[in-house]
């Protein structure tokens, strides 16, 4: 033991980065996180292991520690094999964890890298257009100006959240279809190592830190957001930065969001609430054909490196106001789960042709609502039927101002004010 002793010792002593280690009063190596850092970051065993992932927000090995046998995600059991290694191969011992989580977390710090980015810049394009016709030839998604247009969108979102963390991106793609078709496994796909389907609970202080290091997040069945308060919902949706208590940290930080939500259902009727479901863009899969999840598996790197390349470009990324009127609308109105209240008031208005209606007359008239019974929710309710009837809600200019809903004289999203300008919506 004395032979071997002295020949961790010399090895130590020959690396001429030990003179900088901070030393006691006896000449001891200091038990602090700065020595520590200095051991982890130079020494021959260590050199090149730690690194910082700036996309999963933690510590990770970026090849063997000397105590492992694969690289990989930094645990918080591995700071007591920190702990063993120092004192058999230095014979450094530490009286807490503190100083080693320290460290750790210094040493990963100064070597900080982001994989999907990496992924990304080494990427090729091989110049073949597919970002429009993917989800058709591969999917079996109808060819429409619709689907084309979110096949492109969508891929251009996955690029823009990792090279622009944190920008605005409200819209959820959801994959319609049988169970067990292939859906989630395209997904997969898509998001390779950077995939995950976790239960997912909306705006937990989980929630945020579930979804770090995850750059395509599958939605399974729409559970988790059905099931869930609508503006809950369209508030954690639309955020674009995620906050929350990391585990080597200490306090709270907040990260650009980088992740990116597809949603999966067997259902065709999955939106419970009337104004959120602007923020999905649904996507009827096998109509054409059966999913090809093979060849997606192998095109999946070019139809990221046509993405890549429309970033850099800087091609349009959100439909247009007239196309959300004319192409997005129309599909999102086919998933919305119909009110019980709306074709009694859709038959009620036919009856009564007139230009104007009061929230009171259609309760009371329309739909047989007694006054004593009538609750502020009904008038919500009235209101989101109304809306998406094409009415549009109003006040008397002058007297009692009670509000009143008006028939448009042209149809909802007719006329050069309603989108023909092009202008883009990040929603």
């Amino acid at each position: 033991m004395a032979d071997e002793s002295k020949v961790v010792q010399g090895i130590f002593s020959s690396e001429s980065w030990a003179a900088d280690l901070i030393r006691n009063d006896r000449g001891k190596i200091a038990e602090c996180w700065e020595n520590i850092c200095s051991i982890l970051e130079r020494h021959p065993a260590w050199r090149g292991v730690l690194a910082f992932d700036e996309f999963a927000q933690q510590p990770v090995t970026r090849k063997p520690a000397p105590f492992a046998q694969a690289a990989g995600r930094w645990q918080p059991e591995h700071e007591y094999e920190v702990g063993l290694w120092l004192a058999n191969h230095l014979k450094m011992t530490t009286r807490g964890m503190a100083a080693i989580r320290d460290g750790v977390m210094a040493c990963a710090m100064r070597h900080k890298f982001h994989p999907v980015k990496e992924y990304l810049d080494g990427l090729h394009w091989d110049g073949t257009e597919r970002a429009a016709t993917w989800m058709q030839e591969l999917l079996g998604a109808a060819d429409t100006p619709y689907v084309r247009a979110v096949s492109a969108y969508f891929l251009r979102n996955l690029v823009w959240r990792i090279y622009d963390p944190g920008c605005v991106m409200r819209s959820v793609p959801v994959l319609e279809g049988p169970q067990n078709r292939g859906k989630s496994t395209a997904v997969r796909i898509l998001g390779g190592e950077w995939y995950s389907d976790a239960q997912l609970d909306v705006g937990s202080r989980d929630s945020f830190e579930l979804i770090q290091g995850v750059w395509v997040y599958e939605i399974g069945e729409m559970a988790g957001f059905n099931k869930t308060d609508a503006n809950r919902v369209k508030h954690f949706i639309s955020q674009q930065v995620d906050s929350w208590v990391p585990k080597y940290v200490r306090g709270r930080i907040q990260v650009p969001r980088s992740a990116v939500f597809v949603g999966t259902t067997n259902d065709s009727l999955y939106f419970r609430d009337w104004s959120g479901n602007t923020r999905f863009w649904p996507i009827r899969c096998e109509v054409t054909g059966e999913i090809r999840t093979d060849l997606l598996a192998e095109l999946r790197d070019q139809l990221i490196a046509e993405a890549v390349v429309a970033y850099r470009t800087k091609l349009r990324r959100h439909p247009t106001r007239e196309e959300e009127t004319e192409l997005f609308e129309p599909e999102q109105a086919q998933r919305l789960a119909e009110h019980p209240w709306q074709p009694v008031i859709f038959t009620w208005l036919k009856g009564n042709p007139r230009g104007r209606v009061y929230t009171e007359e259609i309760l009371t008239d329309g739909l047989k609502v007694e006054t004593s019974k009538m609750l502020e929710t009904h008038s919500a309710v009235v209101g989101r039927i109304m809306h998406a009837l094409g009415w549009e809600r109003r006040r008397e200019p002058s007297g009692d101002r009670r509000w009143f809903y008006e028939k448009p004289a042209q149809p909802k999203g007719a006329g050069a004010e309603k989108g023909g300008s092009g202008e883009s919506i990040p929603f």
